[in-house]
């Protein structure tokens, strides 16, 4: 009985730890994308652009993070408010994430102390970002109202 439990535990483990790997690997690709776009190996168009009067919160995302690539913080911030906050939301989630992958046999509840991490990275560094989406959907011509 113990081994079998032993073996489902680990089978868990290996499970989540797989998980955390596909999660680093899609988030490693998030962060890339600005460098993939301006390499010309990626072609990307908001399909907003010129379509609403008020442009969504993510225009001038992808220029926001290659100017915090480049070191420039105040043309990121000019491009878009939300570049730092989120750049630095995927960084720490990346990071967060390693760390999971490396500790997690002697974390006793690694699911509920990943979710209180994680959420509350999103809350304080894509809160406001989500806000103004939500708002921006709501005066949005593109719904019907």
């Amino acid at each position: 009985m113990v081994f079998t439990s032993m073996n489902k535990n680990k089978s868990a483990i290996q499970d989540y730890r797989l998980f955390q790997w596909f999660a680093i690997g899609a988030l490693v690709l998030v962060f890339c994308y600005p460098i993939l776009i301006k390499a010309g190996w990626l072609h990307a168009t908001c399909p907003f652009i010129g379509s609403v009067k008020n442009p969504c919160p993510s225009c001038g995302l992808t220029t926001g993070w290659l100017h915090l690539y480049n070191g420039n913080l105040s043309k990121a911030m000019v491009a878009n408010v939300h570049a730092l906050p989120l750049l630095l939301l995927v960084i720490l989630q990346i990071g967060w994430r390693v760390l999971l992958v490396m500790v997690v046999p002697q974390i006793k509840h690694p699911l509920l102390i990943d979710g209180l991490v994680s959420g509350c990275l999103i809350v304080f560094l894509a809160g406001p970002y989500c806000l103004d989406l939500i708002h921006w959907l709501a005066d949005s011509p593109l719904l019907p109202k």
